[in-house]
């Protein structure tokens, strides 16, 4: 009887096991890429666009990392998920996004476009084993700022042997209740692979600020202590097949994060965009040029307006500037003058200015022409025109 019941007892936990993995509902959708150099910025190009439809559609979220050490031009994407059915629930959330942004053809081609940059891709659906996990916050909103303000992450791939995962989960249990006694212990996120991955593999993350960050963590040996240690060390002789060690830092540029995470850091999330070098902005009245100003503007021909200045009071050649139309009508208006027809025959070239009073015909250069209209005058280096009797064409502006 005892037996019995002891059996009876196993096959209730062994089918309660699978319930209380769906019952946390805690899953990390990832997906890891290789993209070809040649190929970065198509690759960027495409992912924004799809941040973009996902936006503005509800589509999914995703948290995008790079690599700083380890395999180059290694890019993860990680959403998070409840259970089983949420994957499919999402997936269509994500297709319907996508063609109500691009239509379902150009939605295809972007998908191929975007398999056309990669050199290899892999997906894994990860459990997280809250249970072997370290001062990890529990509640939405401390996890979500927790998130939020982390630029760094440190992930190490652990493959353990085949017949020790009894063992290795209890060395991660004793380094979770070492690290808990500890004042300096920064939380550790495990988590362990469930679909698309080869044997069992256990994920140990942590996550800082910045990479300074790290120079203060405390080591395992300082956790442990020494006997700790050395028990450390022989479990993971035993146990563990392969580790692997990589750093990423988070990319605002490719993540679409969940709004709770991004009002965490806003300005890092979401950055705004950035003018340009010597971008041009609206001016006040006080700092349109005033007369003598030489400005220099990149304006195309087709689309500017030619401005003849004179420097009032100076012996200087006249300063032309150029300016677009409307700048052109706000100096116009500003110097409260007229601009100079293309061709203008009649003296003074500004109307508002008044000719200069008459003075001794000995202090004049010009002289009038006595063929001509009352008002021509003819330069006395020219005195010739009138001996020849031409008559002054004053249309053809030759005098």
């Amino acid at each position: 009887m005892r037996k019995r019941a002891f059996w009876a007892l196993v096959v209730v936990v062994c089918l309660a096991a699978p319930v209380t993995v769906h019952a946390q509902g805690d899953y990390l959708d990832v997906y890891i890429v290789k993209v070809k150099p040649e190929k970065l910025a198509d690759f960027q190009a495409l992912t924004k666009k799809w941040i973009d439809a996902n936006r503005r559609f509800n589509g999914d979220h995703w948290l995008a990392m790079e690599t700083v050490y380890g395999d180059g031009n290694v890019v993860q994407f990680t959403s998070t998920r409840q259970d089983y059915a949420d994957i499919d629930k999402v997936n269509q959330a994500v297709m319907a996004a996508a063609n109500k942004a691009f239509g379902k053809e150009v939605a295809e081609k972007m998908e191929r476009d975007f398999q056309n940059c990669l050199v290899w891709s892999r997906s894994e659906l990860r459990h997280r084993r809250w249970d072997l996990s370290r001062r990890a916050p529990m509640d939405p909103a401390s996890y979500a700022k927790f998130i939020g303000e982390s630029r760094v992450l440190r992930t190490n791939a652990v493959h353990v042997r085949p017949g020790h995962i009894a063992d290795f989960e209890a060395l991660l249990k004793e380094a979770k209740e070492a690290g808990e006694k500890s004042a300096n212990a920064p939380p550790l996120f495990v988590s362990q692979v469930v679909e698309g991955g080869k044997g069992t593999t256990f994920y140990v993350t942590s996550l800082r600020t910045s990479l300074g960050a790290f120079d203060k963590s405390p080591t395992i040996r300082d956790i442990l202590g020494e006997e700790g240690y050395k028990k450390f060390l022989q479990v993971n002789a035993e146990a563990v097949e392969q580790t692997e060690s990589t750093l990423f830092r988070f990319s605002p540029d490719l993540s679409n994060p969940p709004e709770e995470v991004a009002s965490a850091s806003a300005d890092f999330w979401h950055p705004r965009p950035m003018m340009a070098v010597g971008a041009a902005r609206p001016k006040s009245a006080s700092e349109y040029p005033t007369l003598g100003t030489v400005c220099a503007l990149d304006v195309p021909p087709e689309k500017s307006g030619v401005l003849f200045l004179p420097l009032i009071g100076v012996q200087l050649p006249t300063v032309v500037l150029q300016f677009t139309p409307k700048c052109c009508e706000a100096l116009l208006a500003l110097f409260r003058i007229r601009a100079i027809p293309q061709r203008q025959a009649c003296l003074p070239p500004f109307s508002r200015f008044v000719e200069p009073t008459p003075l001794f015909w000995c202090f004049h250069h010009q002289w009038g022409h006595r063929l001509g209209h009352p008002r021509m005058l003819v330069n006395r280096h020219k005195r010739h025109i009138c001996r020849r009797g031409m008559l002054p064409f004053s249309g053809h502006g030759i005098l």
